[in-house]
Formats: C-alpha cells, structure tokens, sequence
C-alpha cells in the first residue's frame, strides 16, 4: 500500500484502530479495517439495486406512489387517503387530526396541516372548529339553539339575544326563548304540538292548499273547483288557478285525472 494512501487510512480511521488495539488485535489492523468498510459498500451497492416493489397503504391497499408519513409514530399511507382523513376529522368538528393506523394517539402536527392538507375552506372549518372548542370549555358560554353561535355570558339572565342571528333564546334549556313558560312547560308544549305540525304537513299532502294565500280546503263534495275565501279559484286536484268552468275542470285536463280526478 502507498505511504501516502497508507496515511490518510491511518488517520480516517484513527478511531477504529484505537478501538481495535483496545480490543487486543494487534496484527494488520488496518487491513482488516479497509476490508469491513469494502464489504460494507458492496452490500449496500447490491441493496441499492434490488428494485423493492411498491408499499401499500394500509387504508385503499393501493401502492402509495405519493405516501405521507406520520411524524409521531412513523406510520405511512397514501397521501389521498390521509387527506380524507383530515377531510372528515374537520367535518367531525375536531380540531385534532389522529393517526388512522388503528389504536395509534399521534397525531397530525397543526403547522403540517396547514402547510400540507388544508384549503382556504378547511383553514375556515379548522379556525371555526378551534372557537367552538375554545367557547365550550368556558363555563359562561352558551350556544343559540338557531344558528348555534357561542355567545359569552356576563350575568345571570335568562334571556338572551344571539349577536349573529338576534334571535332570543332561553339559557337553561337552549331553546327558543318562553317567556311565562318554564323549561318543563316549554318542552311539554314543544312535543306535542312537534308532533301536531307533523300532522298538519301530512293533511296538507292529501288536502287542497289555495296557490294564492295557502290556505288550506278540504273538499267534502261536488267538482273539483275551489274557491278560497280570498277569491282564488283553483284546481282541488293539482292546485293550479282555474276559473269554474274553464276545460280544465269540464274535461278533466288535470295532469291528476288518471288519478281519479272527476
């Protein structure tokens, strides 16, 4: 071996040969040690060029030719897929984003969100997210049961006004403000007249309802001609405006009339 190679090996490997003498290897220390790192090289050169198929991610079980890699725990999948994942976390209300590998805590760090996932909208759904999360940890926050916007409370009033909608609202319950009511009474009221707006719609379905002020007819007999106390008259069947003795309701022109239109 060259002086000149032979020096430069000595002091680039200084700290292997020390090691070496240490250990009690005494004969062609230096030979051995050019011989490891050769051997080394060429595994890692034959490594290199094994052509390693494609990783799938674990969610789609497609081959991840675009991977995101978590950075707390190391867990990869396609980067589609953890999109989606951040996509439902925000539709979710969360503002945290979990690993989706099954029984992992890490979590999505904020700034990666930003700087990798979110659009404006998403940047919108995460800061409205943040604010609601914010308002229900304080204890003086109460929410409008009308468009569900965190109001803050200084006092002990039952009342209050939603500063987006303006509506009012009560407190203690979060309903629709009652004054003379109690919570009790309120809610009481509430189910069954919930239930009486239900058959108010389903007597409308089978029922005629004036096109002009829709009020609502029943017809007891006779043709199908109606006429609303406003003056309206119109088509009992299909609701459309009609003089009385218009074709329409002569010769059964209603698109109803295979329907037992008269």
């Amino acid at each position: 071996m060259d002086n000149a190679i032979k020096n430069l090996c000595l002091f680039h490997f200084r700290e292997e040969i020390n090691q070496a003498f240490l250990n009690g290897e005494k004969e062609n220390v230096l030979e051995q040690i050019i011989l490891k790192y050769i051997d080394e090289y060429r595994k890692s050169e034959n490594k290199s060029n094994i052509q390693e198929e494609p990783e799938e991610c674990s969610i789609c079980y497609g081959e991840m030719d675009n991977c995101y890699t978590i950075p707390g725990c190391g867990h990869k999948f396609c980067f589609e897929c953890v999109q989606d994942t951040v996509k439902q976390a925000l539709q979710d209300n969360q503002v945290e984003v979990h690993c989706p590998e099954a029984g992992c805590t890490s979590k999505i760090p904020t700034s990666e969100l930003y700087a990798k996932f979110f659009t404006p909208e998403m940047c919108n759904r995460f800061t409205e997210n943040s604010r609601r999360v914010f308002l229900s940890a304080q204890k003086n926050c109460k929410f409008c049961p009308k468009c569900e916007a965190g109001l803050l409370m200084t006092d002990n009033k039952v009342k209050a006004q939603c500063p987006i909608c303006k509506s009012y609202f009560c407190t203690n319950c979060l309903c629709e403000y009652h004054d003379g009511y109690t919570c009790e009474q309120y809610q009481k009221w509430k189910a069954e007249n919930d239930n009486a707006d239900e058959m108010f719609r389903e007597f409308i379905k089978t029922h005629g309802e004036c096109p002009e002020c829709h009020m609502v007819c029943e017809r007891i007999s006779g043709c199908n001609y109606i006429k609303c106390i406003c003056g309206c008259g119109y088509c009992y069947k299909c609701h459309k405006k009609v003089k009385h003795f218009s074709p329409h309701i002569l010769q059964a022109n209603c698109s109803l009339s295979g329907e037992g239109h008269d």
